[in-house]
């Protein structure tokens, strides 16, 4: 059989296992779309697919990746990674302008290229062509020449989805960033260093040794943290799992590194009887606490806190939470930080429990995992001393 043949197969028989699957569990993918403006339950925020689904799914999309790049030119296959920073431009294009709105916002759900670069003030031609460069990616559709409709993902462009500013983000800041990769791996100073304040995004958008945390605190990267705060959109991907699948205490929470609070929010919501105290920087508890909703303002206490500065960790409660942040520093540092958690944590009382949210990975899924991360592609550009970073 010849690998062409080998990877058809595996993908039918993952179909065939995803089918069994979705019958024993009573689910359905009927929804499954590309070309019409009609969202899928996979897209729902709270849609948790049972493990063995999610499992298939995944092997899915990394079968038919293969699948793709055995049948490109390595040429073509080269040159597509070299412009994919384009496909990103395009996106973040079309989320500034609203396109996705401008075209929801039509009596039949599609609208003239030339009315809407009217519209939007551009030039239909440049427009044109970011439209047909998102189509390549199912993003929007030609129905007929010069006309185009929204397609299920093009929906999640919607203001209303909540992805704006963490798409900006995501595709402005950190192209910016990318540009200071290679210099980062050559230069005498930084190749051989796991520090923040040695990586690309300090060369590239900080110009000196500042840490992509301390960046965000100063006056002139406003713009760039109201864009971060859109994180709440992307911690979405995974956070079923977390709200649903542990005891969480109903009485007191503390959330150390609590960033814009998206997920204490969330517990707030599921638990009424439950009170947070919300640890972060200054300028990040700040920007959360500013848009919380009124009738949470007595259930949560947003405090600003340093880490490794000299006062104590302030918070008292059942348990101490953390998600994303020991990845965030080296050995040394994280050490720290979990010893002052843990010297909170004694005060609260012997029954308090310290709960961790990160990826791991074992080596069965370390390849699959490492294709689809997106930890990994920001810990190339961001923050050096992420744990994902691996050694060789």
């Amino acid at each position: 059989m010849s690998f062409l043949q080998t990877l058809v197969t595996t993908l039918s028989q993952t179909v065939q296992q995803l089918e069994r699957q979705l019958k024993q569990h009573n689910t359905s993918i009927d929804d499954l779309s590309l070309y019409t403006a009609q969202p899928s339950h996979l897209d729902e925020d709270k849609y948790l697919p049972p493990p063995e689904i999610f499992t298939l799914f995944e092997k899915l999309r990394v079968d038919a990746r293969a699948l793709e790049t055995a049948v490109t030119p390595t040429r073509h296959k080269l040159a597509l990674i070299a412009l994919s920073q384009t496909k990103a431009s395009a996106l973040e294009a079309a989320v500034q302008l609203g396109v996705a709105d401008e075209i929801a916002g039509t009596s039949n759900g599609e609208i003239v290229l030339t009315d809407l670069a009217q519209r939007l003030g551009v030039n239909a031609n440049k427009l044109g062509r970011i439209l047909r460069i998102l189509e390549s990616d199912f993003i929007f559709c030609e129905t007929a020449p010069g006309v185009f409709a929204n397609t299920r993902h093009s929906l999640g462009l919607l203001e209303k989805a909540g992805g704006k500013r963490m798409l900006s983000f995501l595709a402005r800041d950190t192209a910016e960033a990318n540009l200071g990769v290679y210099a980062n791996l050559t230069d005498p100073d930084a190749k051989d260093s796991f520090a923040s304040t040695a990586s690309p995004f300090s060369k590239a958008i900080a110009k000196g040794p500042t840490a992509f945390t301390d960046w965000l605190a100063l006056p002139q990267s406003a713009g760039m943290l109201e864009r971060v705060a859109g994180v709440t959109w992307l911690n979405q991907f995974t956070r079923p799992a977390l709200l649903n699948d542990y005891p969480w205490p109903q009485t007191s929470l503390v959330d150390v590194g609590c960033g814009p609070a998206d997920t204490a929010l969330d517990l707030l919501a599921l638990h009424p009887g439950l009170r947070v105290t919300a640890l972060d920087l200054p300028p990040v508890v700040a920007t959360a606490a500013a848009s919380l909703a009124p009738d949470l303002a007595g259930r949560i206490a947003f405090v600003a806190h340093d880490y490794f500065g000299p006062d104590a960790m302030p918070g008292r409660g059942d348990a101490f939470f953390a998600r994303g942040v020991l990845r965030d520093y080296g050995d040394d540092d994280a050490a720290r930080l979990l010893a002052g958690v843990r010297e909170a944590m004694v005060a609260s009382g012997p029954a308090c429990r310290l709960l961790v949210n990160e990826v791991l990975t074992g080596p069965a899924i370390e390849k699959v995992w490492r294709m689809r991360s997106f930890i990994v592609m920001i810990e190339c550009v961001v923050d050096e001393e992420w744990k994902g970073r691996g050694v060789a």
